[in-house]
């Protein structure tokens, strides 16, 4: 759960920056490749992590959807989240 916790942080710091400095917007491939990277680290963790017990399962489980997520998000949501951002005022 450390990689995906740090790869949400991240995710969300450039989201921050992408909407309080739009003239100068994140390295999006630079936080897409970090981000990726941290996912598979903590999904290899997660697999590595399972015992027997169902309660193990559960928090492994919990992990992999932490990292899936953070793994998918960039395919799935960019443009979306881009021209939500841009459009936006707050």
């Amino acid at each position: 759960m450390s990689a995906a916790t740090v790869g949400w942080g991240l995710w969300w710091a450039a989201v921050f920056w992408h909407r309080a400095w739009p003239s100068s917007p994140p390295p999006w491939t630079a936080v897409y490749t970090i981000t990726c990277c941290l996912a598979g680290v903590g999904m290899f963790y997660a697999f590595f992590t399972l015992r027997a017990r169902k309660s193990w399962v559960m928090m492994a489980t919990l992990a992999w959807m932490a990292n899936l997520g953070l793994f998918l998000l960039p395919w799935v949501l960019h443009q979306d989240l881009l021209v939500f951002l841009d459009n936006e005022s707050f």
